[in-house]
């Protein structure tokens, strides 16, 4: 006999059983034995470098910006719930069954949320011990309040979703991290030196938390918001993958009445050719498209992360992040080539080629030069940063090229 919990643990069981197919489609035996398993002995050998050496590079850095990185950490926090559209079918008039599927969502969310939390600060354990002197207990205590920190975000960004739909959300949103990050910065290293501040803030979280669970499961009327939440996190992860292995997966998307930029835009490039007008679209999809653009804000701040993290073959390092980069944006450019409309016109394969190396070169420009110039001052100060950038034009161009050749041997000349 199926009861709810059975339920719940059958969507449990499905969804890692997608997760783990996606993964498989990524990672080849070819893929994990030249690049998965040596890029993950390099990450252990320098993880176990950092505990013996303090980077040079976190001398001038003061601890204020591991407590932010601790809030926008906690910012991703997300709670899941696990209705699926047919439940508006067999489980409308069962609320008992809708309640025990969200609530065993929400203690399923709030354990993945412990499990990274937990490997966060195992990342930053060799910076906050080895440079910053901070005790084993009191790193625990900052790992838990932002555990607690993530949670209760997660909780409020989806009641906020839920009662201020539009304009209202979006301003209470942002006044909400502007808060959180003033507290996180101010207030941790205060409570750090008080064990007993430290324990009193956790309690309150703790009942802060109680008190939005029992708000999420009493709230009505957001059936059909959070099948459509639930659709987007289930693919969010595997769609990042499959894009960057060549398969492309179509999100659920909310309709718009006009894009968020460029809703009057004018032409980009002034002599019109078949190859211009190709990267026009290809730029004007990209950039209109927010999800798209936290996605690569996200990813170029990961690889700066890891470029500057890398204290031996740092160049090496940026080579391959400059090509995994370009790779990344071919995910969009593809997605933007094979759009139901561009489809129907009959483009010529030179012309889908130039204007791949084109888009490519455009759009990981802008992310390679940040990097390059963040590692060039960190190696060489201001000189090394101004120096650098030429070479990253040089290096961008290369990568695009390089890509966009692939793209047209794999694709049989369709673009990518």
């Amino acid at each position: 006999m199926i009861t709810p919990e059975k339920l719940f643990y059958q969507r449990i069981v499905s969804e890692w059983k997608y997760n783990f197919g996606a993964w498989r489609t990524v990672i080849d035996w070819t893929v994990a034995l030249y690049i998965l398993i040596p890029f993950l002995a390099f990450s252990g050998y320098q993880y176990l470098e950092w505990w013996k050496t303090t980077p040079l590079w976190l001398e001038p850095v003061p601890f204020s910006f591991f407590a932010l990185a601790s809030l926008l950490f906690a910012w991703s926090g997300t709670i899941r719930v696990f209705l699926k559209e047919a439940d508006q079918l067999f489980l409308w008039n069962r609320h008992k069954w809708i309640n025990t599927l969200m609530g065993k969502g929400i203690g399923y969310s709030i354990f993945l949320n412990l499990v990274t939390s937990v490997f966060f600060f195992s990342l930053l354990a060799p910076f906050l011990i080895g440079h910053y002197r901070m005790d084993i207990d009191k790193l625990i205590l900052l790992g838990f309040i932002t555990f607690l920190a993530k949670v209760v975000l997660g909780l409020s960004k989806q009641l906020l979703a839920l009662i201020f739909p539009g304009f209202k959300q979006w301003i209470i949103l942002r006044v909400l991290f502007l808060f959180s990050s003033l507290l996180f910065v101010t207030c941790i290293p205060y409570l750090l030196l008080n064990r007993v501040l430290c324990i009193l803030c956790i309690f309150i979280l703790f009942l802060v938390i109680l008190i939005l669970i029992r708000r999420r499961l009493t709230i009505r009327g957001s059936f059909l918001p959070d099948v459509e939440r639930e659709n987007s996190e289930r693919l969010k992860y595997v769609t990042f993958l499959l894009k960057m292995s060549g398969i492309t997966i179509k999100n659920p998307k909310k309709q718009k009445k006009q894009p968020w930029i460029f809703r009057n835009s004018k032409l980009i490039f002034h002599q019109r050719t078949a190859v211009n007008g190709l990267v026009e679209f290809g730029i004007k999809s990209m950039l209109r498209n927010k999800q798209r653009i936290q996605l690569y804000i996200s990813f170029v701040a990961i690889c700066l992360l890891a470029v500057l993290g890398f204290s031996t073959l740092k160049w090496l390092v940026w080579l391959i992040l400059a090509f995994i980069l370009t790779n990344f944006v071919s995910a969009d450019w593809k997605e933007a080539i094979q759009s139901d409309f561009m489809r129907i016109l009959p483009w010529k394969k030179e012309h889908l080629y130039l204007a791949t190396r084109k888009f490519l070169f455009l759009m990981t420009l802008p992310g390679l030069i940040i990097i390059s110039a963040a590692m060039g001052f960190q190696t060489f100060s201001w000189l090394g940063a101004i120096a650098v950038l030429p070479v990253s034009v040089g290096v961008a161009f290369f990568m695009s090229y390089i890509v966009a050749f692939w793209c047209q041997v794999v694709s049989g000349g369709r673009g990518c």
